[in-house]
């Protein structure tokens, strides 16, 4: 979530990927869903704390040592790991879904990407062009239903609304006195006015 980086692209980091000073990490081919999504991604504060846990944790509980082992090694059923393998997409989701439980929090796979797009994409201070950079790829759709120049768009849309209708009041639809109307049970409309011609339309 701090990091804005997905699920896969995650599981593929190696301890090579990997770097505390300065603190980033580098979305690699093999993680990445489409070539727009292969970035170096700069960590904030709470990420490179997170980083440092974890690449402790690989060197020191899980056996990784060498730069192509992977920060989150694929574990057996005996609990053994296995740093050369990266771990299946099922053993991430139920992992994940463990430690959510263990939190007290409901959260999809993909929730924490969202979430941190969403919050870069909603401050005044980022372009669209530097949250995709940094994030690798946004769907249209999250481009406009987050991006704080779109939902500026839409509000000076809504305020020109409502200018409009307070220079130019509606004015109510007048019909003649002198016409009478009438649908038929066929859904035509009859028309009769005061000379006694009837219209259809």
């Amino acid at each position: 979530m701090k990091s804005g980086a997905g699920p896969g692209e995650i599981r593929s980091l190696r301890l090579k990927d990997c770097s505390l000073e300065p603190p980033e990490i580098i979305i690699p081919r093999s993680g990445a869903k489409n070539l727009k999504r292969e970035r170096l991604v700069p960590l904030n504060d709470t990420a490179a704390w997170a980083l440092e846990k974890l690449l402790d944790r690989a060197m020191k509980v899980c056996g990784c040592s060498e730069p192509e082992h992977y920060l989150f090694p694929f574990q057996n059923r005996d609990h053994s790991y296995e740093p050369t393998r990266a771990p299946s997409v099922q053993c991430w989701r139920t992992s994940l879904r463990t430690l959510m439980d263990l939190a007290g929090v409901k959260a999809r796979n993909y929730d924490f990407r969202h979430h941190a797009v969403s919050r870069g994409l909603e401050s005044p201070s980022i372009s669209v062009q530097s949250a995709t950079d940094y994030y690798g790829w946004i769907s249209p759709k999250m481009i406009r239903r987050y991006s704080h120049a779109s939902v500026a768009a839409l509000r000076e849309v809504a305020a020109a609304i409502d200018n409009k209708s307070r220079e130019e009041p509606p004015r109510p639809v007048r019909r003649g006195d002198d016409s009478k109307r009438l649908r038929t049970k066929t859904g035509k409309l009859l028309i009769f006015r005061a000379s006694g011609n009837g219209t259809t339309n």
